[in-house]
């Protein structure tokens, strides 16, 4: 969905905000609330200044004989298509409120996603950020000191120590062109990967790569099977399901995998075939055979629900696995710094001690 992040937005609706009003919306029609009431009585609870703005033109198009999809349309940064067409389904079949139900799983699924992948980077970024301001105070507070000290050394220093006092040097000069340097370079690096011509290509890259890609691989799966699922149930057909799911998705492997199979239910093959092809190595070998035992049986909808709920608890073990994997590849890089550095500072000492003693 496009809500962002997980808390209070000023200017957008996040993700646990849709996801609370879409489960009152939910309870409240289904204690019997015509839509408008249900409507008011969630806009009631909202703290979020933009989203009530929101769903108060929602209400007045409503009142005025406008369907609930139709003027929820008006908001895409609020509402996706994924939304939108299970909102839909579920007015024209007369099951709005199991529908709505559907969708507040998800978005409660998808905020739990998210927080795991936030969790699997956040031990390496706080690493790797405590590593680079602790280099840059070294270099800046630190190293000039010792480099005049090695500097009034009477002996031939070693490259590694030479190589420690230019850098020192260079950082005396450009301290401060250094330390806004790293932070524009961060910043633009977020910026451009999170781009959208760039975010699927960016994706697709982590997907490939040995440790992460696993985890985003049970990621993309949980999300591309519950969700289908979740479509499936609420009545839409499998060729419109697809193509909706579009929209689900960043990676652009995932994204790849969604349009071959689109095309594929147009031209008249099953899921299950389309899958069992050189076509999707990443998808997973256990997810193929049950969603071709699934579809062989007439539940494909209940076993895709399964897969998505299966692995999503598969990436509370991959978060694990990750950071059981670069916890020690972390170490290694900081203990390969350390070590350099070190050597850089005593060899110099040894080397006049040796000579003070001849």
């Amino acid at each position: 969905m496009k809500a962002k992040g997980a808390g209070f937005s000023l200017f957008g609706v996040s993700q646990s905000e849709l996801a609370n009003f879409t489960k009152n919306l939910s309870v409240i029609i289904k204690s019997g609330a015509t839509v408008s009431d249900a409507l008011n009585a969630a806009i009631s609870q909202l703290r979020n200044g933009y989203f009530k703005r929101v769903l108060q033109i929602v209400l007045s198009d409503i009142k005025e004989g406008s369907a609930l999809s139709t003027s929820l349309a008006k908001f895409p940064r609020v509402f996706d298509k994924f939304f939108l067409s299970v909102i839909s389904v579920g007015e024209e079949s007369g099951t709005l409120e199991k529908n709505l139900q559907y969708l507040s799983v998800r978005a409660a699924k998808d905020l739990m996603l998210r927080r795991k992948v936030k969790e699997a980077l956040f031990y390496p970024t706080i690493v790797i950020s405590a590593t680079l301001i602790v280099g840059l105070g070294i270099s800046i507070f630190i190293l000039p000191k010792m480099s005049d000290l090695f500097k009034s050394f009477d002996v031939s220093l070693p490259t590694i120590t030479l190589w420690l006092l230019k850098f020192s040097d260079f950082m005396r000069q450009y301290n401060i062109l250094v330390v806004v340097g790293v932070v524009l370079i961060y910043f633009a690096f977020k910026l451009v990967t999170q781009a959208k011509p760039i975010k699927p290509s960016w994706l697709a890259f982590l997907t490939n790569m040995p440790a992460i890609g696993n985890f985003l691989v049970a990621v993309e799966t949980s999300s591309f099977c519950r969700n289908l699922g979740i479509m499936m149930e609420s009545g839409l057909p499998i060729n419109h399901a697809l193509k909706v799911m579009d929209n689900t998705t960043q990676n652009g492997i995932f994204l790849k995998y969604i349009n071959l199979l689109h095309k594929g239910v147009n031209n008249g093959q099953s899921i299950s075939d389309q899958l069992s092809s050189a076509l999707y190595p990443k998808f997973p070998a256990m997810a193929k055979t049950i969603i071709s035992t699934g579809e062989k049986s007439g539940q494909l909808s209940e076993m895709l629900i399964y897969l998505g709920d299966y692995y999503e608890s598969e990436t509370e073990s991959q978060t694990k696995n990750l950071s059981t994997v670069l916890e020690p590849v972390l170490l290694l890089f900081i203990g390969l710094i350390v070590a350099a550095v070190a050597l850089a500072v005593i060899l110099p000492i040894y080397q006049l001690t040796g000579s003070i003693k001849r």
